[in-house]
């Protein structure tokens, strides 16, 4: 009860007050012994429906095996100045409007800039008189930081193209399936010809984060090549932010991180595994898979063709 694990919480920490069991309960005893699975039994009989249904939404994920805590608000699980400016942007923002949901006095010791404090100070002692105001001065700012934009180019049609001869190519995707609580991975093997090779789908229960999702993608993946006995294999995500995140070096301590040094340590044993980005209309048919994994047992290796994708390779094989 004391520990900040939760993701689907404000402050990463579940309410209070709890039944007195919850205060002696450890994260372990809520597992099913030597598994990596929540016991939904032992759950539910301490906490009640909302807070049951949100640990049962993190994951547990089998690359992650220590406890670490970390900074949520970047990927790699490391503080910076950027995404502390970004968490004073967002509750500031929330205060100009009249919501004011975040611990403060958490926030204010961790992150807070001096100006930030100042002009809060202004704020409070009514030196800025009107909230509306408040609000534009804001906008103003934060828009003038905002160097993104509309490039302007111009979209053109794109379709899978297939690998060199001698080579294969594996789309990989994630998807989240809202109903059942899941996430969900497809990937799928084409040679040079467009040919099926094999098709795998999974799913997990709980929510995990898109890149987290599409690095746990890419490498099952991977394993899928390994068991294969696969050479030369071209693996291509339509997540730009884990293609980039695989070519970098990263020694965050965040699960995105873990997951990615998984993948780093696997292609470092097979040199001819290469991870490419491609755009969402080439890798229509490993979404689709990911879309429909929970048509399928946890973990799929489909050596046939699926209906659901059946329209699509036949299209892209011409």
């Amino acid at each position: 009860m004391t520990e900040p694990w939760c993701r689907g919480s404000v402050n990463s920490r579940l309410r209070g007050p709890q039944k007195q069991e919850a205060y002696s309960t450890t994260i372990n005893d809520l597992m099913l012994p030597n598994e990596k699975q929540w016991n939904s039994e032992a759950v539910s009989s301490i906490f009640d429906v909302v807070d049951t249904e949100l640990i049962l939404q993190v994951p547990l994920l089998e690359d992650v095996t220590t406890d670490t805590l970390i900074w949520k608000e970047e990927q790699d699980g490391k503080y910076s100045v950027r995404s502390g400016y970004r968490l004073w942007r967002n509750a500031f923002h929330r205060h100009a409007n009249g919501n004011i949901s975040e611990d403060w006095n958490s926030i204010w010791n961790i992150v807070a800039p001096p100006r930030v404090k100042h002009l809060l100070w202004r704020i409070c002692s009514g030196c800025l008189p009107t909230r509306s105001r408040l609000r534009q001065r804001w906008n103003d700012w934060f828009h003038a930081q905002d160097v993104s934009g509309n490039s302007g180019h111009v979209q053109h049609e794109v379709e899978w193209r297939p690998p060199p001869m001698g080579w294969i190519k594996c789309n990989v995707d994630a998807a989240f399936n809202n109903n059942n609580g899941t996430t969900n991975r497809g990937w799928c093997m084409r040679n040079h010809l467009g040919n099926l090779i094999s098709a795998g789908t999974s799913w997990d229960p709980g929510s995990l984060s898109v890149i987290e999702a599409e690095a746990l993608a890419l490498k099952e993946a991977i394993l899928g090549a390994i068991s294969m006995n696969l050479n030369y294999v071209i693996f291509e995500s339509d997540c730009q932010r884990v293609t980039q995140a695989v070519h970098s070096n990263n020694k965050g301590a965040s699960e995105f991180s873990i997951i990615l040094r998984s993948i780093s340590e696997l292609l470092q044993s097979f040199p001819n595994f290469d991870v490419k980005f491609t755009k969402r209309q080439e890798n229509m048919v490993a979404h689709s898979l990911a879309r429909a994994a929970n048509s399928w047992t946890r973990r799929s290796i489909l050596n046939s063709i699926p209906l659901c994708i059946e329209h699509i390779l036949l299209n892209e094989s011409h």
